[in-house]
């Protein structure tokens, strides 16, 4: 059952009154200091956050507004003088979406995302919040990153994928894992590339996923390692050689299609 935008806006006002004002910051429930050397962790809202996004998940569907509700948190020290410890490697500033509302075009209610807190390093619009094609059925889904330390460095993310039958973003459990397992991300026509190096960039490893009867489904696999002539000094100038392995699905198995070395001089032209 839809409600009226005027109970969902009384209800959004209530969590963002109850985040306002200059409160005391609560201590975390550890130890309270005994000498004027230690300290205790405190954190206190600094500011609350209410930020929107417009848009249409698909062409045949109305626009949907996208609610993201939080708020920027400080954690510290403080000493049991009184003073805050600026010097407490704790001490650290972060962005924590906990809710996303999800309204119609004429304010009706459509959903509510709860249940996640991120804690992003970082405070730029639009706090980490993505409308993507995940599973390449047409439909916008939803990526939200739960840490990033700035735009370029990211880590795991929660997913929420629109579902037809019950015309709902329902939460995706897998993507979730695969964002926690491997470093990079990203969507490649289609499909889900995720990818990670070692050893300073001598070892690569990347994996495709593609939708299939409700799941993501390996059917790709690419890793990669540099070579070089003396391996004392190894990633030390440049390589002299890139070993390839290739897997791919086949009757429902990875098998090797592709085992190559190539010199550096002719990957690289």
């Amino acid at each position: 059952m839809k409600r009226s935008f005027a109970g969902a806006l009384c209800v959004l006002l209530l969590g963002l009154c109850a985040a306002c004002g200059n409160t005391e910051p609560e201590a975390a429930t550890t130890a309270p200091p005994t000498t004027v050397e230690e300290t205790t962790m405190l954190q206190e809202t600094i500011e609350s956050i209410y930020y929107t996004v417009t848009a249409r998940i698909h062409p045949d569907m109305p626009e949907f507004t996208f609610a993201l509700i939080g708020e920027w948190t400080r954690v510290f020290s403080r000493k049991l003088t009184g003073e805050i410890d600026y010097d407490d490697p704790h001490l650290r500033e972060s962005t924590n979406i906990r809710e996303i509302y999800i309204l119609e075009e004429d304010g009706t209610f459509r959903q509510w995302l709860d249940g996640f807190s991120t804690s992003q390093d970082i405070k730029d619009e639009p706090y980490g919040f993505e409308l993507l094609d995940l599973n390449n059925d047409g439909y916008l889904d939803i990526r939200l990153f739960n840490w990033a330390a700035g735009p370029m460095i990211t880590g795991a993310c929660y997913f929420w994928l629109w579902d037809k039958k019950q015309e709902k973003f329902v939460q995706n459990r897998q993507l979730q894992t695969l964002s926690e397992d491997w470093q990079g991300f990203e969507l490649d026509n289609g499909r889900i590339a995720v990818y990670s190096r070692w050893g300073g960039g001598v070892d690569r490893e990347t994996a495709w996923y593609e939708y299939r009867n409700n799941t993501f489904v390996l059917v790709e696999s690419m890793s990669e390692t540099l070579l070089f002539e003396d391996e004392v000094k190894e990633a030390e100038g440049e390589p002299s050689a890139i070993h390839t392995i290739i897997k791919k699905l086949v009757n429902g198995k990875m098998k090797t299609v592709s085992d190559t070395t190539e010199s550096w001089e002719e990957s690289i032209q």
